[in-house]
């Protein structure tokens, strides 16, 4: 062989070598986080950029179990959208790649499990999973009322290139643990509800534990395979959510300072300035820049000061007059479970209950921009780009849109209905102001061609509160029954048929909510946008509530149970859509004054979540989540990223907030 031929088949040789070496020596070498996904899995979220073919080799990682070391049976892998980096437009994403290690056995339940590269590296530990909650086992991580028939635990995962979590349980029994004693006080068998479930990319079981009553602190422990989080079983159990929203309505408040000792999240006077009137109405969105050219000739300034902002950034519009009525409804509706100093808000101790002085605040914000000399509702006050700094720094020029009949016509409806259940709280001086405002509006409405549904509401609320028959011929001469106040209104004042359509409306609405429960494995709920499992869940529980107080029958009290639980925990994630409640809560969101604030997210502030929408849907960073899921196709249902450039699942409105409140009035 001569030297040439010889000098090329040693330097094949050590590339040969090399490539067998670069195989085998660990890839993943930097310090990871690791959890139990189940006895058989565990879940290492890498520093690598990318994932190759060396990057999932088994051979790269040693399991240390106790006293005993194994390599994994297989590595698969996952990748998700972590977050944007704000440099140029659009921004770049940041990567969240995930390995599974597979083991061939369950790990044993008492010892603590410690990862390392073949090299020795210490890439993460964990304690021991009966001690860890495991990510396959999902409950409502508040917990669940004693008589709740839908106690259920759900257990599933999702391992990206590995499909779904293949349960390693020989018998299939689960145990729900009482604390502290630890003694089984239920054994059961999982039941499977879906084999291979596209929604989640689980194979989905249930735990069913509705037989257990007794009250205290427990958690579900499945077989060879995980443990869940601790709950409760308590009579009041959700009441602690239902003050969350309470004050996290309370902190979505402008035009006033906030600080303690009513909350920690503080920020000074906002938005007081005088807002130039425009032209038009419309949507903001669509026309923000082109404010500062419609403003009316000569000049009209108003003080449009107070209401709430409507979402992560700062306008204020007509809709959140039903902000003002979904929370005099929740009200109605459960008056018992509401009272004075609940939310800790700067009116607690005026002996009227906290949430309607939370209505009453808002409900001054329509008092301000109605025009009393016709009765016309300003529509909407926005500023000429978002404002996301803290609220007290953006000082944009404020604009006020034109009269909106529409919401002028809603605005009578709210305006009568707080002028009736206000009534013991409140002078006689202002009921009449606001009967008479109302009036004033309804009539506006009227001349202006008000939509018939904003006319149904108002005629309703006004009869109802007056009693003047002129209002009662006008609601039922038209042809719709939508009126929650005239459904449940006392039935000698009303039209037997016409309140019966009312009750039917909201019925109807349930049962659409039903059809969504019985139709998947992880329940999920449509908000009239879209399949979601964040604030879908929460208008679900409202809806239910509704049917359910108005027919008082049971499968819509456990629908509205169920859905409670989907948005506290009960969902393919395994986590809380609600900031600062339960499990896993939203950990970034779109919500300035939290972002810029230093102190995390505001608590209560309940996000719409994963949502059933198209791979185009939204703006650039939406497409986002689509783009970097892999492997495709991505379950729907943890497409999902803290990220707060993605409002359509990381946002929320006051309006949804109050409707989620009327649930959990209920749920209790």
């Amino acid at each position: 062989m001569n030297r040439w031929l010889l000098t090329r088949v040693t330097i094949k040789r050590f590339i040969i070598l090399s490539a067998l070496l670069a195989c085998a020596r660990p890839v993943v070498a930097q310090r990871c986080t690791a959890s139990w996904v189940s006895a058989t899995c565990i879940a290492l979220v890498s520093p690598q950029q990318r994932a190759d073919a060396g990057w999932i080799n088994p051979r790269n990682f040693r399991v240390l179990l106790g006293a005993a070391t194994v390599t994994p049976a297989r590595v698969t892998c996952e990748t998700r959208l972590a977050d944007v980096l704000p440099r140029g437009w659009p921004y770049q994403p940041i990567y969240r790649h995930i390995l599974y290690l597979h083991l061939a056995v369950p790990a044993p339940g008492a010892c603590a499990v410690a990862v390392q590269a073949t090299n020795g590296v210490l890439l993460a530990t964990l304690a021991a999973w009966q001690t860890d909650a495991t990510r396959c086992v999902q409950v409502d991580s508040i917990g669940y009322a004693p008589d709740d028939t839908g106690k259920i635990a759900l257990v599933g995962d999702w391992l990206g290139t590995g499909g779904a979590l293949a349960l390693a349980s020989k018998t299939g029994s689960f145990s729900l643990v009482r604390l502290p004693d630890g003694s089984n006080v239920v054994r059961g068998v999982l039941q499977c509800l879906a084999s291979n479930d596209v929604e989640s990319g689980a194979a989905v079981y249930a735990a069913d534990f509705s037989v257990w009553r007794a009250t205290g602190s427990y958690y579900i422990v499945v077989d060879e395979v995980g443990r869940s989080l601790v709950f409760q079983i308590a009579p009041r159990a959700h009441e602690a959510v239902l003050v969350a929203l309470l004050r996290g309505l309370y902190q979505q408040r402008c035009g006033t300072a906030m600080g303690p000792p009513y909350t920690a999240y503080a920020h000074g006077i906002c938005h007081t300035g005088l807002a130039l009137l425009v032209d038009f109405r419309d949507s903001m969105d669509a026309v923000m820049k082109d404010l500062p050219a419609r403003v009316v000739r000569p000049e009209v300034r108003m003080d449009c000061r107070g209401g709430w902002h409507d979402a992560g950034d700062y306008d204020r519009a007509g809709w959140h007059i039903f902000t003002v009525m979904y929370l005099l409804d929740a009200y109605t509706l459960a008056p018992s479970n509401f009272y004075d100093g609940q939310s800790n808000i700067p009116e607690s101790g005026n002996g009227i209950p906290d949430i309607l002085d939370e209505a009453a605040w808002g409900l001054q914000w329509f008092v301000r921009m109605q025009d009393t000399n016709d009765g016309g509702l300003y529509y909407r006050v926005d500023t000429a780009q978002y404002g996301f700094g803290l609220p007290q720094d953006d000082h944009q020029q404020l604009f006020v849109m034109q009269k909106y009949p529409k919401y002028t016509m809603y605005a009578a409806a709210g305006l009568a209905q707080a002028a009736r259940v206000l009534a013991p709280y409140v002078e006689r001086s202002r009921r009449t102001m606001l009967i008479e405002r109302a009036r004033l509006a309804y009539a506006y409405g009227v001349q202006h061609g008000a939509p018939a549904e904003a006319r149904s509401a108002a005629a309703a609320e006004l009869y109802l509160t007056t009693g003047d028959a002129v209002y009662h011929r006008d609601f039922l001469a038209g042809a719709l029954r939508t009126s929650w106040s005239y459904a449940v209104a006392p039935s000698n004042l009303v039209d037997t048929a016409a309140q019966a359509a009312c009750k039917q409306h909201f019925v109807t609405m349930a049962d659409n909510d039903l059809r969504e429960v019985q139709r998947h494995a992880y329940p999920c709920f449509t908000d009239g946008r879209a399949q979601g499992l964040g604030i879908s869940a929460g208008l679900a529980v409202a809806a239910c509530l509704r049917a359910y107080l108005l027919t008082r029958t049971p499968c819509y009290r456990d629908a509205a149970r169920i859905a409670a639980h989907v948005q506290l925990g009960l969902n393919a994630l395994g986590r809380s859509w609600i900031t600062g409640i339960g499990v896993h809560p939203p950990e970034k969101m779109t919500h300035a004054p939290s972002l810029q604030g230093g102190r995390g997210m505001v608590p209560g502030l309940p996000i719409f979540g994963p949502r059933r929408l198209a791979a185009d849907t939204g703006g650039t960073h939406a497409r986002l989540l689509w783009q970097v899921s892999e492997p495709k196709p991505y379950p729907w249902m943890r497409l999902w990223a803290p990220v707060a450039e993605i409002p359509q699942i990381n946002e929320f409105t006051v309006r949804d907030m109050a409707q989620v409140i009327v649930g959990y009035a209920g749920l209790f």
